[in-house]
């Protein structure tokens, strides 16, 4: 959208003050992003880690023997 930010200030013995700025402001485009957020490494880590955990978890749990019962 547009937007406007105007001053208008008027006091007895100082100066008038008119200021009007206008700016337009619209999304970015897909292709003006980042590929990759340098502040959000701690999350890429954490993701990384999670599969590799599942990795391991799965490999652990696919090739555990069981304990044979004694009666």
């Amino acid at each position: 959208g547009v937007f406007q930010f105007k001053v208008d200030y008027n006091r007895l013995g100082y100066t008038h003050l008119y200021s009007s700025t206008q700016v337009s402001v619209r999304p970015l485009e897909h292709t003006q992003y980042e590929r990759y957020i340098p502040s959000a490494y701690p999350y890429y880590a954490s993701v990384f880690s999670m599969m590799a955990g599942l990795f391991v978890f799965s490999i652990v749990f696919l090739h555990m023997k069981e304990k044979e019962k004694s009666d």
